[in-house]
């Protein structure tokens, strides 16, 4: 009996005769994704259901010296859980338990395969809510969304912004597991402070699986707003759309606070079937490696929307809990309105002549679900996602209009969103490239543009926090110090690099 067949038998005592798959089409469909990244298929995809389970997994991978790629949600866009050594693929969809929803003091315990969606539908019932990403479809794994550091739209906010993530235990590349954050001690709530002493949670995040596997997670909820308005500013110009931004968020005005240019908008806003909807709202309208394109009328209705909305629009949603919160929306609108006055910035009730716009962004910011539309323009889509000082983000903007220039890619067909975090004291960018998954030609012609303008971003100084496929050369090649402390701690954690090799800088 040769090592393939035993390694699978092992495997199947593990998972059961139903989780375990070496088909041919089954392993090459984990091969690609809707990314640039380029994988190669498994030799096995196994589900675990829990974390004993991935733990023997993790310990059969050490004895054959096999790579463990784990994968948590159904669609992969960025190339973070491409195999690139084969191995086995963990996929952790039947590990969707919520555990635990505390109404008291706002958390939830959920398992990796857990999806916004899901979550969200739950805490509704609670009168919570969960942080969101405006990008990301309502299919993705909120655990790795969190671990990856996904800014969710609610980032403007101090409190909310990155820090979704209160502990979670890890299944290590040994095979043994380790709790870290706020409940490292047995029956500490986990509603408790940081500690005790050195807190090791930030260690396994943005590294993409290589240093361990979630298998439970306690995560922040929000409380539901009982009162919102939302607000937009129409500009010609992404200086004004920043301008208003850190003006209002100087004011700390707005859990909700973005900016998208009229590609984005006008995608965001195309009427779509009743088919399409549902796929949308169920986070299944991205495929895995291309997404359908949208038919002539859609195609239509995109162009003369682009054409009637402002060149940016910002948008603003005051949200009020507790007693009188219309009254507290009242007096925030006055405040935001007194602001905005001031660099001679008015709110408009919407924009491009779209009616009942407020209404629609409200119903998007409980479970953002519309962006995903943006991927039906040629069938795929490929972001550049980087962040930036207030002051340094127009000058970015320049640099990829120059790049756009050099290869005559026309830049009114790039999707741009623009989020502040923390208040503003940073940006998130992300700038859309789109390109027809089934042409060639045009594929690479896409990819060079792609490469060309994230190193000479990088080379300027825009920050790329999750250095996913060809990105991670990139970084790592100008963080000497910092990737040999990685690459210590990856020897001293995965001795026999079992866990996602090839990614980060291992």
């Amino acid at each position: 009996m040769n090592a393939k067949v035993i390694i699978f038998n092992k495997l199947r005592a593990v998972v059961g005769e139903a989780h375990i798959t070496a088909a041919r089409e089954d392993l090459d469909a984990y091969s690609t994704d809707q990314s640039f990244a380029i994988g190669r298929p498994p030799q096995y995809v196994v589900f675990p259901e829990n974390a004993q389970e991935i733990g023997e997994i993790a310990r059969l991978a050490n004895e054959y010296r096999m790579p463990i790629v784990p994968k948590s949600s159904s669609i992969g866009l960025y190339g973070g859980a491409l195999p690139t050594e084969g191995g086995i693929l963990l996929n952790l969809k039947r590990m969707n338990r919520i555990i635990e929803v505390n109404e008291r003091n706002w958390y939830a315990v959920i398992e990796p395969g857990v999806t916004f969606q899901q979550l969200n539908t739950r805490l509704l019932k609670h009168g919570l809510r969960v942080a969101k990403p405006l990008l990301e479809p309502p299919s993705a794994s909120v655990v790795s969304t969190y671990l990856e550091r996904v800014p969710a739209v609610t980032a403007a906010d101090f409190v909310y912004g990155m820090e979704h993530v209160i502990s979670y235990t890890v299944a290590t590349p040994s095979g043994e597991t380790f709790t870290v954050g706020h409940p490292p001690l047995e029956n500490t709530p986990a509603s408790a402070p940081d500690g005790p002493g050195l807190n090791f949670y930030r260690i396994f995040q943005g590294a993409q699986g290589t240093l361990g596997i979630v298998t439970w997670m306690v995560v922040r909820v929000l409380p539901q707003p009982t009162s919102k308005k939302v607000f937009f500013f129409p500009s010609s110009s992404i200086e004004k759309a920043i301008e208003i931004i850190r003006c209002v968020q100087k004011k700390e005005l707005g859990l909700e606070c973005f900016a998208l240019n009229n590609f984005n908008m006008a995608a965001w806003l195309i009427s779509v079937t009743e088919e399409q909807t549902l796929n949308l709202r169920k986070g299944e309208y991205i495929g895995s490696q291309a997404t359908p394109v949208w038919p002539e009328n859609q195609h239509q209705q995109f162009q003369e929307l682009r054409k009637a909305l402002p060149p940016w629009t910002t948008v603003i949603c005051l949200s009020a809990t507790g007693p009188i919160p219309d009254e507290k929306i009242a007096y925030q609108e006055i405040d935001l309105k007194e602001a905005v006055s001031e660099i001679g910035a008015f709110p408009e009730p919407t924009v491009g002549g779209v009616a009942a716009l407020d209404t629609l962004v409200l119903d998007e910011l409980v479970l953002p679900w519309r962006m995903q539309k943006r991927y039906g323009y040629r069938g795929s889509c490929h972001p550049i996602m980087f962040c930036s000082p207030p002051d340094r983000v127009a000058d970015f903007h320049k640099t990829v209009s120059r790049v756009l220039q050099e290869f005559i890619y026309p830049p009114e067909d790039v999707g741009i969103y623009i989020l502040p975090v923390e208040r503003a004291r940073a940006f998130y960018c992300s700038y859309d490239l789109h390109c027809s998954p089934d042409d060639p030609k045009e594929r690479l012609y896409v990819s060079n543009i792609f490469d060309r303008l994230s190193e000479v971003l990088a080379g300027r100084g825009a920050f790329f926090d999750r250095p996913y496929g060809k990105w991670a050369s990139m970084v790592y090649s100008r963080t000497g110090a910092y990737s040999e402390y990685l690459r210590k701690i990856k020897k001293e954690m995965d001795p026999n690099n079992m866990m996602n090799p090839g990614k980060l800088c291992f």
